[in-house]
């Protein structure tokens, strides 16, 4: 994909190369897009085009995305600041979305959460417990079918291979032990609150959480690599429940590490929390000064990067 930034001129030179590009297999997007005449050639040979959804109004919008579909281009919102674009967009035909509303809470103090959910949070402030009691998170898996299958589904695949096949929930709790069924319930967790909300919430709460781990590794902080999954794991979910992050954390007993790295980032992980964060921003200047501080290699922050990626295909595939 070549991106043609919105001061590029569509000179000769430009149509020419961006042709070139097509025929060698590229696509072509064009950013921050506002019509003009001149720009006519350079719309037939783009693939995607980029609108502002601060820079526009909303009628603007909708005329560019009405013609833009009948060329069968794909529509990408840009700087989504709220649910109210983000819902704007996906009714004109937006397919791709970027901006803030995808890492920033619309709070709504009186929102309930529905029993599944209830349930979800409940597990999870079990297994964060000091004593796990297998008894105790086996009863609550059992309440629910969905989970119950999944679990059972789990233990009996060939990732763990046990010798017996495992038919109870208790059994399969024990079986996975601490470590795993703990992972489980937290990837299962997030996927369940998040159903109702959009996947792009998920899918970077997932990668955080692996990627957390995996600066984790190699670092000082290697044996807090497991607490570094949760913090990604639960980074969002502020966003995903619409609610208060300290109001959520305290709901799911998450320690108190976790709680100052996510509300104010502070705490000894919360600068591997900031780093992630400036990763996301393409903020390179800070996260080598996180780097520095982490003393860790550069190349081992981007490896962990495109490993969590990796991983997350691996999951979702």
């Amino acid at each position: 994909m070549v991106e043609i930034l919105e001061d590029v001129l569509p000179s000769e030179q430009v149509i020419e190369n961006s042709k070139s590009l097509k025929e060698m297999g590229y696509k072509i997007a064009l950013d921050d897009f506002i019509y003009k005449p001149e720009y006519e050639e350079l719309i037939e040979l783009a693939d995607i085009v980029k609108i502002d959804f601060l820079l526009s109004d909303k009628e603007e919008i909708k005329r560019l995305s009405r013609d833009l579909k009948k060329r069968n281009i794909e529509l990408l919102a840009e700087k989504v600041e709220t649910r109210e674009d983000f819902e704007y967009a996906k009714k004109l035909g937006f397919s791709l979305f970027q901006g803030f509303f995808f890492s920033k809470p619309e709070i709504v103090i009186s929102k309930k959460i529905q029993p599944i959910k209830a349930t979800c949070l409940q597990l999870v402030s079990k297994v964060n417990e000091k004593e796990i009691d297998f008894g105790k998170i086996a009863n609550i898996v059992s309440m629910d079918l969905s989970l119950t299958y999944n679990l059972l589904k789990l233990v009996n695949s060939a990732a763990f291979g046990f010798r017996y096949r495992i038919k109870s929930v208790k059994h399969a709790v024990v079986a996975l032990g601490e470590r795993e069924i703990k992972k489980w319930i937290y990837l299962v967790v997030v996927n369940t609150i998040g159903e109702d909300e959009p996947d792009e919430l998920t899918r970077l709460s997932l990668i955080r959480a692996r990627f957390a781990e995996l600066i984790a590794i190699n670092t000082r902080y290697k044996k807090q690599s497991e607490e570094m999954f949760l913090l990604g794991l639960f980074s969002l979910l502020d966003v995903i429940l619409r609610r208060p992050i300290s109001e959520v954390l305290d709901e799911v007993k998450a320690s108190n590490v976790i709680k100052a790295a996510l509300i104010d980032g502070n705490g000894e992980i919360g600068i591997i929390y900031k780093m992630i964060i400036a990763y996301e921003k393409a903020e390179w200047d800070e996260v080598l000064l996180y780097a520095e501080s982490l003393d860790i290699d550069c190349y081992l922050i981007v490896k962990a990067y495109m490993d969590a990626l990796l991983w997350y295909n691996k999951l979702v595939g």
